[in-house]
């Protein structure tokens, strides 16, 4: 299907034919980069009857795989609403419904991949279950809060210092949490100065 589109883009640059192409395709993260041509393919299925005869025999790769388009849709759907839920509010009991829920919307399509996916996921929120502790409501299920205290951590980091991160990255731990006035009283009068300034001269 990627090669169908990017052979179409060749024969339809600077052509009259050029806003109907399909979106390109970067090199990197090919896989996040389907999503556009699936919507682009949707789209066209849609418009069909308005396409000029011309263009509709170029796509007539869609027609054929129209089952296909259609099942992946419905996959990329899927995980995007969940991709959503899960890495904005977090995994919790009642955000596992709710994913159960939007897994099972078209159970009445007969869909191979998509029964894949489905089970996958449920296996993955079967998981994140065991993994959180019942005295919290939630968990981050999401990288997303990782790689955000990294930037923080970075625009910390005096570009001019030679030690650079070696300074700051005890303080990672506490970008992005909320301490009470009591950790902070007990971490301020439990470590030493000596402490800090010896694991700035470890290895």
């Amino acid at each position: 299907f990627c090669k169908e589109c990017k052979l179409l883009r060749q024969r339809w640059a600077l052509s009259k034919q050029s806003k109907f192409m399909p979106p390109s395709m970067r090199i990197k993260l090919r896989f996040a980069n389907v999503f556009g041509l699936i919507l682009w393919a949707k789209d066209k299925l849609e418009k069909w009857a308005t396409l000029p005869e011309e263009v509709q025999k170029e796509l007539s790769f869609l027609q054929a795989n129209k089952f296909f388009l259609e099942e992946f849709y419905t996959i990329q759907s899927q995980s995007l609403a969940l991709q959503k839920l899960l890495k904005m509010q977090g995994y919790s009991e009642e955000n596992h419904k709710k994913v159960i829920e939007l897994l099972t919307k078209n159970e009445q399509k007969d869909y191979a991949k998509q029964a894949i996916f489905k089970q996958k996921t449920e296996a993955y929120l079967d998981l994140l279950a065991v993994k959180k502790p019942e005295n919290l409501a939630k968990i981050h299920c999401s990288s997303d809060s990782i790689e955000s205290a990294f930037g923080k951590l970075k625009q910390k980091i005096n570009p001019h210092s030679q030690r650079q991160m070696t300074v700051f990255i005890l303080t990672l731990a506490g970008i992005g949490s909320a301490y009470s006035e009591q950790e902070v009283k007990k971490a301020l009068e439990t470590v030493k100065e000596k402490e800090l300034k010896n694991y700035r001269k470890s290895p």
